[in-house]
């Protein structure tokens, strides 16, 4: 199929590995991708550790020495990035393209010329495979180059859909509200509650109960503003 559709890894700090996990090795359950990512923060700790330039790979990677970088890998505080990318893509002998909500463009990794690709969706915090519609976790490099332009469009469909709902939820308030279990009226605190119950007649089985629950408010941006005074109602 040509279009992809956006699977889903816990947001745990090891959302990269867990990612490639789903993707390379077909792993879904969460205790396994947990084990998983765990063994290839190892794999790219033994990668850097038998590098024949440990001096020069530790400054590359930011660290004092590989050991160090090799500790800091390894403890499952740390995310995964660009480096990490590199290494498992030689590791799994995939081609890896980063699909990037931000800047809408893809970051392609490979080793050499391999014959398959998997994709990642990066939101700036988070890593989430990218699955075909039939459920196709890795992709032939070597597929029409029109196939892989239909692919690839859906894949940035995918990155503004992220994109706008994630500023959907920038706008939005959530409040602790009362709602009144008799007539389902959402009531500010328990003062306005009690004078619900007092002006508003309700059946005679209404025992004067409510529940809280949570409102979602949305703030009106500047595109939701309609009147033409160019004020600051927004």
């Amino acid at each position: 199929m040509a279009s992809l559709q956006r699977g889903s890894v816990k947001a745990d700090n090891s959302c990269l590995f867990t990612a490639l996990a789903r993707l390379c090795e077909n792993i879904v359950s969460e205790p396994q991708l947990k084990v998983a990512a765990r063994k290839l923060r190892a794999t790219c700790a033994a990668a850097v550790l038998a590098d024949p330039d440990p001096a020069t790979k530790a400054i590359l990677l930011g660290h004092d020495s590989v050991e160090a970088y090799g500790q800091w890998i390894t403890d499952d505080h740390h995310w995964g990035g660009e480096p990490e990318i590199v290494m498992l893509s030689a590791h799994y002998g995939v081609e890896i393209v980063v699909v990037s909500c931000e800047a809408l463009n893809f970051l392609r990794y490979a080793d050499g010329a391999p014959e398959t690709r998997v994709y990642l969706l990066y939101t700036g915090q988070h890593y989430d495979p990218l699955l075909g519609e039939d459920g196709a976790l890795r992709f032939m490099t070597a597929d029409p180059s029109e196939v892989i332009e239909a692919r690839e469009g859906s894949a940035l469909v995918l990155a503004r859909t992220h994109n706008r709902e994630a500023a959907e939820r920038a706008l939005e308030k959530r409040v602790n509200k009362l709602k009144c279990c008799g007539c389902g009226m959402i009531l500010d605190d328990a003062a306005a509650f009690q004078e619900h119950c007092g002006s508003v007649e309700h059946d005679d089985d209404f025992s004067y109960d409510c529940e809280q629950v949570d409102i979602v408010l949305r703030a009106m941006s500047a595109t939701d503003c309609s009147c033409d005074c160019h004020c600051d109602c927004h």
